[in-house]
């Protein structure tokens, strides 16, 4: 970014220089406080017309600022002198104002969207997202170029963090969350999110604890890193992931109820809870899951999922996860002893789409005599 025009009036243009170097580059405006001035104007609702504002919005995002109120962006309009009346879903349409209200009209002149709206903001050539009314406690959602809302006016904002991807700020629960949706309106994933940021193409995601990074690839969001953390009483089972390893895992919620089910059998291990449900043991072997040996003179100290592999059973999918894990083993007399080990917990997901514990082995204890597991690939 060095430097920005504006047009507040017919034949009436400024330019304001921010980072030009070189000869006759002397008089530039201080970077940071001419930004801060700009921002609340370029970020209200108040219309924006512009040549390519979906870029202009890319590059203001990468300075903090969200773009608000692009009313029409003249690198996808067509040419309006044409007779041809233009379908409700291309790209020919623009704003009109009346009595204080937007609407939208066709390159023809064909009323679109009736001026019943107190912001339209473009999102893509098909979506726009609407608001009825200026008040503090109004709504936006989403609407299509022939009118029908295809998301609810339940959101603070939108705002673009990527060439395809907005993020939703809603209310939920008295605390502020984000949804992910994509510029043609639908949803990105059904999770809400506690922050959504974006620097130099990397989305950073996070929700309690739990961060994850991805990046945008055709339209689709490519998860980059993983970390989640899945309570075991007082103490934390970890995931962490990245890169090709992260790459053949299996999707957000599957992978986040693993992690979930891994830290109950943890806490039926060491902090003598009660048996796993039994209709979450697999009836081929249970054995192998309730075993003999509790840990009930160990105190958990550290716990890492290290490796996660999708069985082919033929059946229903099954999980294997190697866990590594640290504890203390507590002796009647002397210093207690610190054990590493690795644990292989298999889990399998039945036909009701439960996961349910099919095998257990511990590589330092036999905590179990039933069915060895074979974790080659």
């Amino acid at each position: 970014l060095v430097g920005i025009s504006f047009a507040v009036a017919p034949g009436e243009a400024a330019y304001l220089p921010l980072a030009h170097t070189g000869v006759g580059s002397e008089a530039q405006l201080p970077f940071d406080e001419t930004l801060a001035r700009l921002r609340p104007r370029l970020e209200s609702d108040a219309p924006k017309v512009g040549q390519n504002l979906k870029y202009d919005a890319h590059v203001l995002a990468h300075h903090g600022i969200r773009l608000g109120g692009m009313a029409h962006d003249t690198a996808v309009q067509r040419d309006s002198s044409s007779s041809q009346a233009a379908p409700a879903d291309s790209s020919a349409v623009a704003l009109f104002m009346e009595g204080g209200l937007y609407g939208l009209r066709s390159a023809s002149g064909r009323v679109l969207i009736k001026p019943t709206w107190y912001s339209l903001r473009m999102m893509s050539d098909s979506v726009f997202i609407a608001r009825k009314g200026g008040g503090e406690n109004d709504r936006v959602g989403l609407l299509q170029t022939n009118g029908d809302l295809i998301v609810p006016l339940i959101y603070k904002s939108f705002h673009q963090i990527s060439d395809d991807i907005w993020a939703a700020e809603i209310v939920e629960g008295g605390s502020e969350r984000y949804h992910l949706y994509r510029s043609d309106g639908t949803r990105w994933r059904d999770a809400a999110w506690d922050t959504c940021t974006c620097e130099d193409g990397l989305l950073t995601l996070t929700d309690g604890r739990n961060t994850f990074t991805c990046t945008e690839e055709n339209g689709e969001l490519r998860r980059e890193t993983w970390y989640s953390e899945h309570a075991v009483g007082l103490h934390t089972l970890r995931m962490d992931f990245s890169g090709e390893q992260l790459a053949r895992l299996p999707e957000d919620d599957v992978l986040l109820a693993l992690g979930d089910t891994a830290a109950e059998y943890l806490s039926y291990l060491f902090l003598g809870s009660d048996a796993p449900d039994p209709s979450l043991i697999s009836a081929e072997d249970p054995a192998a899951v309730k075993v003999a040996y509790r840990y009930t003179n160990c105190t958990l100290a550290t716990a890492n999922v290290s490796r996660l592999l999708t069985l082919q059973t033929g059946g229903y999918p099954s999980y294997l996860m190697q866990i590594q894990v640290t504890y203390k083993r507590n002796h009647t007399e002397g210093r207690p002893e610190v054990v590493y080990t690795a644990m292989y917990l298999t889990v399998t997901r039945n036909a009701a789409g439960a996961f349910t514990y099919s095998g257990f082995t511990d590589t330092q204890m036999a905590a179990s005599s039933a069915a060895q597991i074979n974790i080659s690939h």
